[in-house]
C-alpha cells in the first residue's frame, strides 16, 4: 500500500473524529472503535455503486 492511501485514509479520519473533549484513553478508543465500525460497515463508498459494503 502506498502513502496516498493512508494519507487519505487518516485526513478523513481526521476530518470526522473530534477527540479534543476526551480526558481519558478509554474515550479516545470508544470514538475511534465506533468510527471505525462506521468507516468500514456503514459509510457509502463510490466504488461499491454509493452503497455501504454491508450493503453491497
Amino acid at each position: 500500500m502506498g502513502n496516498a492511501p493512508k494519507e487519505s485514509f487518516l485526513g478523513y479520519m481526521k476530518d470526522e473524529i473530534d477527540v479534543s473533549g476526551c480526558t481519558k484513553v478509554g474515550e479516545v478508543k470508544a470514538i475511534l472503535g465506533d468510527w471505525l465500525n462506521y468507516y468500514n460497515t456503514e459509510r457509502y463508498q463510490w466504488q461499491l455503486a454509493k452503497l455501504s459494503p454491508d450493503e453491497y
